[in-house]
């Protein structure tokens, strides 16, 4: 359960991060502009 849990908890940060990070990088490129 905990390994399952952690596996978890892992892939939505990873998963938050990328989603935050392509944000992030949309917003830069519309600011450039």
């Amino acid at each position: 359960m905990e390994i399952t849990m952690n596996r978890t908890g892992s892939g939505v940060l990873a998963l938050t991060a990328a989603l935050t990070a392509s944000s992030i990088f949309r917003q830069s490129r519309c600011l450039s502009r």
